[in-house]
């Protein structure tokens, strides 16, 4: 699984010591999310988890929670919900503290004040962590930048990209480091020549797990290639290049003529003679606007 910017869901929760038993406090679940520090080497970090009883009432957790060298949780205890009902949940932060692995390690109480006997521990640890993702608009193509703090079992990133930031067609893949605790860089260079493109990365782990990235925007204003003849015209103007629609303004600026097909020609032989403007655009998103006169 993987830390996104500003999203991240840990599940996977190691379970060691011996029940007995007994009525005890559980962790259910630990979320947080990132944000950017004004700090540099910094990122501030929001947490949250829910705890409910194993059986019977109120029972307790005590949690304590580094980021990297950082704690910041220290022995916290936290009441857990009745078993059967919903859950406690809990917030903690902002921490703007040194980007680092999260760690969580918690202790599950028979009391509801972390008293009694401890009947279950756990620990969260963060497989991938993302520290960030962008993407650079060059000349005629996208180059997509991401680092990781640290990784484990990590597969590899399947990228992604949407014209619109809805429909999304895989357009590549980058190998993982498997686990590794050092800051690793990656990069993908997108060659297709889009106006305007969303990317995200599909992180995936060994055993087939996978979150997404945040998205990443590129926008790029591309040179038309369209050309227009003869200008002035009597009336049928043709197209170097089909277009894939086109909008006619007259002289004060109403739209007279308009039309979503593809075509190489525009006839306005049925309009007055004097100026239009035309605005055109291309399959790949690249508009224009061409000045014509209209005369007899």
């Amino acid at each position: 699984m993987m830390k996104k910017q500003f999203f991240m869901m840990l599940f996977a929760l190691f379970l060691a010591g011996n029940l007995f038993g007994q009525n005890c406090g559980n962790l259910t679940s630990f979320t947080y999310t990132t944000s950017a520090s004004g700090t540099s080497g910094n990122t501030i970090y929001n947490v949250s988890f829910s705890a409910t009883s194993l059986s019977g009432g109120e029972k307790s957790i005590n949690v304590t929670l580094d980021i990297g060298s950082t704690n910041v949780i220290n022995g916290v205890c936290y009441v857990s919900a009745p078993a059967g009902g919903a859950a406690n949940d809990y917030t903690a932060g902002p921490f703007d503290v040194p980007t680092g692995t999260v760690n969580l390690v918690w202790t599950g109480h028979t009391q509801s004040t972390c008293g009694g006997s401890t009947c279950l521990t756990g620990t969260t640890a963060l497989p991938v962590e993302l520290m960030g993702f962008s993407v650079k608009a060059m000349e005629s193509n996208n180059l997509l930048l991401w680092a990781t703090a640290s990784e484990l079992n990590n597969k590899g990133f399947e990228v992604e990209r949407s014209s619109n930031g809805t429909d999304w067609q895989n357009i590549g893949w980058v190998d993982g480091f498997g686990t590794s605790n050092d800051v690793l860089n990656y990069e993908f260079l997108d060659l297709a020549n889009l106006t305007t493109a969303y990317y995200r990365l599909k992180q995936v782990d060994y055993d087939g797990k996978f979150e997404y990235s945040t998205l990443a925007v590129a926008e790029r204003k591309l040179e038309s290639n369209i050309a227009v003849f003869p200008n002035p015209t009597s009336g049928v103007i043709n197209f170097n290049n089909e277009i894939a629609g086109f909008k006619v303004y007259d002289a004060i600026g109403l739209l007279v003529m308009s039309s979503g097909n593809r075509t190489s020609t525009i006839n306005l032989s049925n309009f007055r003679k004097g100026f239009y403007l035309i605005d055109t655009w291309a399959e790949n998103g690249v508009t224009s606007t061409h000045r014509i006169i209209l005369e007899y």
